[in-house]
């Protein structure tokens, strides 16, 4: 679960191959959501470079992040799989 605030971008996948849409989202408060659809937003992006690039930077800002929480949940994982493990026996599942 990730909070936001405003301005924040929640989703790529418009602009992201290969497309897929994998994040549900839910609001605690009252709040304005701005959907594009991909064709106009690529359009614009081409148009404002500018604004390309702040999206660019936004978007691989959130990526890092994200694979950054990937990396400690795996490594949390692999220490308890360890920890119930300490022989190294290991099972393969």
């Amino acid at each position: 679960m990730e909070e936001k605030v405003g301005g924040e971008v929640v989703g790529w996948s418009a602009i992201i191959p290969p497309h897929r849409f994998t994040l549900k989202a839910a609001a605690t408060v009252e709040t304005s959501i701005l959907a594009i659809p991909r064709e106009p937003l690529l359009s614009l992006l081409e148009a404002e470079p500018t604004l390309g690039y702040a999206l660019t930077r936004s978007v691989a800002r959130i990526m890092g992040q994200r694979l950054q929480l990937f990396q400690a949940m795996w490594l949390r994982q692999m220490q308890r799989l360890l920890e119930a493990n300490p022989a190294g026996e290991w099972s393969g599942r």
